[in-house]
């Protein structure tokens, strides 16, 4: 397989090698494809779980179990509270 990069990309490479992070270009590209997959799968994760989230609202809408905004804002800011995320 034969890749083409672009000249930012083919010097970004050759400074991994060069500073001995990476023995090859090779390497470099196979490091990077790894992030890659990694990325991807945890995108992939987030909006399987995303969906499964949708979904159960709209169950629970379907079954009359709304709350009204102001509600559904204080248990928002809640759960970004008790996972220690500044409000």
């Amino acid at each position: 397989m034969n890749v083409s990069l672009t000249p930012d990309l083919d010097r970004f490479v050759a400074e991994q090698v060069r500073s001995g992070e990476y023995n090859s270009h090779s390497e470099v590209v196979r490091a990077g494809l790894r992030l890659l997959l990694q990325q991807k799968r945890e995108t992939e994760a987030r909006l399987a779980r995303l969906r499964g989230e949708i979904e159960e609202g709209l169950a629970e809408a379907r079954r009359g179990e709304l709350v009204d905004g102001e509600e559904a804002l204080e248990r928002l800011l809640g759960r970004s509270r008790a996972a220690g995320e500044s409000v």
